[in-house]
């Protein structure tokens, strides 16, 4: 009898300490949600220049390259509420005196530090890079556009588009479609000033 009351004993106090184990293991590994942030993207230190691929008539790929190229990138992607930085690339194949580099945030993102226009002349082939710190502050489907605007002065307009959609929420912000990463191809040789957002 004392056999059996011992056996329950024993398998009660293992039960007891498994249960404790599991607790612990679960709390220990249990998101925080004011501080996480995206892990599988690459994050950077800094806004260092994008290095744009090389084209060329040999390569398979190869179409030909826009006076102007932008790139946005995310540096730190964060939940709802929490600072999140984006690099944007600029560079030309021409000197183009006459740049407008420009960030447009939508309803649901405020800017926590830095700019979201610049005037600047760009060099040939000497990439400019702009860091910009924003915050969102309500859930949903959120789209971070960018783009460079050149004027030769003579009523000619060219530069390039592109934009991040970013699906965000109280636990994490994610990137919708990676594809939004890159320039969308938008360079145009125009006679009328261009309005980038209607562009994709």
């Amino acid at each position: 009898m004392w056999r059996k009351q011992y056996t329950l004993v024993s398998i009660t106090l293992f039960l007891l300490v498994m249960s404790i184990v599991a607790v612990k293991t679960y709390l220990g590994n249990k998101p925080d949600i004011k501080n996480s942030q995206r892990t599988d993207i690459n994050q950077a230190d800094d806004c260092t220049p994008y290095s744009f691929p090389t084209n060329s008539p040999s390569n398979a790929n190869w179409k030909p390259s826009p006076p102007i190229s932008v790139h946005l990138r995310p540096l730190t992607l964060a939940p709802l509420g929490s600072p999140m930085r984006f690099c944007l690339t600029v560079v030309s194949l021409i000197d183009s005196a006459n740049t407008r580099v420009f960030f447009e945030l939508p309803d649901g993102i405020d800017v926590i530090n830095g700019q979201t226009e610049y005037s600047l002349a760009l060099t040939v082939n000497v990439p400019e890079v702009f860091e910009l710190e924003v915050q969102a502050n309500q859930p949903g489907i959120l789209k971070i556009e960018a783009g460079a605007q050149s004027s030769s002065g003579t009523g000619s307009y060219w530069g390039d588009y592109t934009a991040v959609m970013l699906d965000v929420s109280e636990l994490k912000t994610e990137i919708v479609n990676e594809a939004f990463q890159q320039s969308q191809d938008n360079q145009l040789q125009l006679t009328e000033p261009v309005d980038y957002k209607y562009m994709l």
